[in-house]
């Protein structure tokens, strides 16, 4: 007996709905006894990171737990360029990372890693797009933090990022993604204890909150929410079935979203920054300058 597909067409890839409706369609079919799905993605004229990197993760997940996937032939060149069936291990892929990181879902394990994405990434935004004075910095300080916020919290063999440049609307696009215990799983058993993801999204952006003193001083997604709010920029963060928005000074917190599992609640992170506003991570983070190597030996 063959294996059992279920088709699934993909038409818009602009918004985090579409994150959900495909995450319905992969629970459903698994649910009624589907072991492969058909992912069609011909239809689809414009790719976000907020849905392409989530949509890869996902699709990775699904394929660890022994459930196989085909794409239509006719998948449109930008995606196959993005990697989004197949996203890109760093250090087996490092020619092309330094050529062209962006518009790329890629893969990463470790703090070697982030550091050769961040390095990446920032080398290319500079280049690529003029920038208003502190939003390299910014950036840089934004990406290490959620990234390495994975590595230490997620529970989680790998995570997945892919950033875009704006040049229309003057933006940073960057979404970060894993398929980990997610927020509340992380702080549930803590002192911290939140009621309900939406509450456990709340508590991690607050200074000084993390799941282990040891490990990390709590400040990454206080810092990059602080950061963001700064710029003016665009923020979304999403584990289990909560998501909480900021745009500008604009709060919106959402609950009821599907997700992976109880116990893989996963996590999305989604930021955008002004290219054309400037930052200062001093003034953004309450008087704490960090110290950042890089930006000071490409300066002397």
């Amino acid at each position: 007996m063959g294996l059992k597909y279920k088709n699934i067409n993909i038409f818009k890839m602009n918004h985090p709905v579409n994150v959900s409706l495909f995450l319905k369609s992969l629970y459903h079919g698994a649910k009624h006894g589907y072991s492969g799905f058909l992912i069609d993605f011909s239809g689809v004229n414009t790719a976000f990171p907020n849905v392409c990197v989530p949509i890869a993760g996902v699709i990775q997940f699904y394929q660890n737990m022994g459930f196989i996937f085909k794409f239509n032939d006719n998948m449109p060149e930008y995606l196959k360029r993005s990697y989004i069936d197949n996203p890109l291990y760093v250090e087996e892929n490092e020619h092309l990372l330094n050529r062209t990181p962006l518009d790329i879902v890629w893969r990463f394990r470790n703090s070697e890693d982030v550091k050769n994405l961040v390095d990446a990434y920032i080398n290319s935004v500079s280049r690529d797009i003029e920038c208003q004075k502190g939003v390299i910095e910014g950036l840089d300080w934004c990406l290490n933090e959620v990234m390495d916020n994975v590595i230490q919290h997620a529970k989680n063999d790998s995570g997945y990022v892919m950033g875009q440049i704006h040049k229309t609307s003057q933006h940073i696009a960057f979404c970060i993604f894993d398929s980990g215990q997610g927020i509340y799983n992380s702080l549930k058993d803590t002192v911290h204890a939140p009621r309900n993801p939406i509450d456990a999204i709340t508590l991690a952006i607050k200074e000084g909150v993390t799941r282990d003193k040891s490990i990390g001083q709590g400040n990454g997604m206080w810092g990059l929410h602080q950061i963001i709010r700064h710029n003016s920029g665009r923020l979304v963060v999403s584990s289990g079935s909560g998501s909480y928005m900021m745009t500008g000074e604009e709060i919106k917190t959402y609950s009821g979203l599907p997700y992976i599992s109880r116990e893989n609640g996963s996590t999305t992170i989604d930021f955008q920054i002004d290219t054309d506003i400037e930052i200062s991570i001093s003034n953004a983070l309450g008087g704490y300058q960090p110290l950042n190597l890089r930006i000071e030996n490409i300066e002397d």
